[in-house]
């Protein structure tokens, strides 16, 4: 999922707060397919496929780290790539979560 899906899906995209510490919502589940050898989310049935980037974010959606941190973990998971662009990315992934109720902002 990124925010380009969303935005097609008609999700309201909002805008998740540096400081917040996100969580998944308490309908969605992680889950790991083993045929595809991937995570999904799961979503009250639905199977929303993640890319490399979402399954990264979704993993620290726990309520106890920061957007910032997140950012700072996912950087450093993706080596090579302009912090920017990796914070860029991970703030739509967010975003698209958040707009689609799948992801909590918490506090």
């Amino acid at each position: 999922m990124n925010a380009d899906a969303a935005r097609r899906s008609g999700a309201t995209i909002s805008v998740v707060p540096l400081a917040s510490r996100p969580r998944l919502a308490p309908h969605v589940r992680l889950r790991f397919e083993r045929a595809r050898n991937r995570l999904f989310l799961a979503n009250r049935g639905q199977l929303i496929e993640l890319d490399a980037t979402a399954t990264d974010v979704v993993r620290m959606c726990t309520g106890q780290h920061t957007v910032r941190a997140i950012i700072r973990a996912v950087t450093g998971n993706q080596v090579g790539r302009e912090v920017k662009a990796v914070a860029r990315e991970v703030l739509g992934c967010l975003n698209a979560l958040a707009g689609a109720a799948l992801v909590l902002r918490g506090s």
